[in-house]
């Protein structure tokens, strides 16, 4: 399924979301071996943190799992982003338990292990609130975060995020780190390119 053939949804999602050294784009199913590849090259630590990923899928079953992130898409729960550097794939941001009412949504993300520039990625992920912020028009952000993935929450403080509250959370204790548009630190500058529409 090509991104052309997603179904439109309410929130108009752009093509890429640029930054100096970042691309930030929709996942597309054409990115299943690329996923499939960081995923296995990662899997000591994503499956500690990250269900979907306890038993590494193989590349066909990756249709399904896009189908599924699309389908969240269609109903506007979620929204699950590749990010590049040069090129390379260094990992996803999603959005996900979107509220538009109250504007708020959870940032969800995973990084390579063996992805050497971090500082890269956190550019990455700063253009995406960036557009959170101002084109989805989020009031908050919140980040869930295991008790005891304390990469997670290394990457939730240098990027601004602060611990709200503890969860507990089918038997696992839940750190929800947060922040607010007004509390982002616009540093990052970004482009928004959009799907031209014919005339």
């Amino acid at each position: 399924m090509k991104l052309s053939e997603r179904v439109e949804n309410k929130i108009k999602l752009p093509f890429v979301i640029l930054s100096n050294n970042t691309i930030i784009r929709p996942l597309m199913f054409e990115d299943r071996q690329i996923v499939s590849d960081a995923v296995q090259q990662s899997l000591g630590n994503l499956k500690m943190w990250l269900p979907w990923v306890e038993q590494a899928p193989k590349v066909d079953d990756y249709q399904a799992i896009v189908e599924a992130l699309y389908e969240e898409e269609r109903k506007e729960e979620a929204y699950h982003f590749a990010a590049f550097h040069n090129q390379n794939f260094m990992g996803m941001v999603s959005l996900y338990n979107l509220n538009l009412a109250e504007k708020s949504g959870d940032l969800g993300i995973w990084f390579r292990n063996e992805y050497p520039a971090v500082s890269f990625f956190f550019e990455g992920i700063k253009s995406f609130m960036r557009y959170s912020f101002e084109n989805l028009k989020l009031r908050t952000l919140e980040m869930p975060i295991v008790m005891g993935n304390f990469i997670s929450e290394k990457v939730a403080k240098e990027i601004g995020f602060t611990l709200l509250k503890v969860d507990l959370n089918k038997h696992r204790q839940i750190k929800r780190y947060s922040l607010a548009y007004n509390e982002y630190n616009y540093d990052v500058d970004v482009k928004i390119v959009y799907k031209k529409t014919k005339t």
